[in-house]
């Protein structure tokens, strides 16, 4: 993941670092962020200056710490990225900064952490509780994962809320994909937020090898027909007549992998018998979409 950390959070870091003897959660969850080879960090002079003002004001002694143990170090790992999206910055306007960046950089997705404060471009980790969009940021940037299960969701809402969250994380026009060999789209709302926004919706589903290729064909079409009513006619769908194909369901964008074990329409509070994983893995992405290039598109 790629992450914007709120100077507060440095803080807290710093002082779990300088006292390790007595734990503090929020310290600790930072230095899992801040040690997970997977994540990148997104920073801005100006973000840079103001924070080691702070460090000159509250913890002066560890301002050196700062620079050499997590700027270098990021930069030496080539996990540090500059932004030159920025305003001038004072305490009042890190948020602001945040959002600024966030909005600006609709091309490139990625989350902003902080401990207390929380917009809808921030997530505040004390309030993390599975399965809230709190909990799954912070679950992802520490550990690059996350499971839930029906028992975690309340109502069937709760469950189309998560999908909501997870695809929020998808960048502005970013292609997504999705693997579902029924395509029964129109049987479930998972999928309303990638309806609403100007995605690249690419459908692939597996069906076996046909006995009438006639019929097959007629089924596809009325397929696709159902995804652009629901995705837009700008959705494309993808088949295959490889049985090597089935039957995986999945949603991928940004490094980001979604994977169910059940149908999509099954995913309900009545039906105890399914998990989501999500998963931050570059390497295995890019060989699932390397065995999407297999898929034809219907023209």
């Amino acid at each position: 993941m790629d992450a914007l950390l709120h100077w507060e959070l440095i803080i807290k870091f710093l002082e779990y670092r300088n006292n390790p003897m007595v734990y503090d959660e929020a310290g600790d969850c930072v230095g899992r962020i801040l040690y997970n080879p997977r994540n990148k960090f997104i920073f801005g002079n100006k973000y840079l200056a103001f924070i080691n003002s702070e460090l000159s004001t509250v913890m002066p002694a560890q301002k050196d710490i700062f620079q050499h143990l997590i700027i270098k170090k990021l930069h030496d790992q080539q996990r540090l990225r500059i932004s030159t999206i920025e305003d001038d910055i004072d305490e009042s306007a890190v948020l602001k900064f945040f959002n600024s960046l966030a909005n600006k950089s609709k091309k490139h997705g990625f989350i902003c952490l902080s401990f207390k404060y929380k917009t809808s471009k921030c997530a505040a980790l004390h309030e993390a509780s599975i399965p809230n969009s709190q909990w799954l940021k912070k679950e992802l940037s520490t550990n690059s994962q996350l499971t839930v299960w029906p028992y975690n969701f309340l109502t069937d809402s709760d469950i189309c809320a998560f999908f909501d969250e997870i695809l929020n994380l998808c960048p502005y026009k970013a292609d997504v994909y999705i693997q579902d060999d029924y395509c029964n789209i129109r049987q479930h709302t998972l999928f309303r937020k990638v309806a609403m926004n100007d995605y690249s919706i690419r459908y692939y589903v597996s069906m076996g090898r046909p006995k009438d290729l006639k019929k097959a064909f007629i089924k596809l079409r009325q397929l696709k027909q159902n995804l652009q009513v629901v995705m837009g006619k700008k959705a494309k769908l993808f088949f295959s007549f490889d049985t090597k194909m089935k039957h995986p369901r999945r949603i991928l964008f940004n490094n980001l992998i979604l994977k169910v074990d059940n149908d999509f329409p099954a995913l309900n509070k009545s039906n105890n018998g399914w998990n989501i994983d999500v998963y931050d893995d570059h390497v295995t992405y890019l060989k699932i979409i390397g065995d999407l290039a297999h898929y034809r598109e219907l023209k």
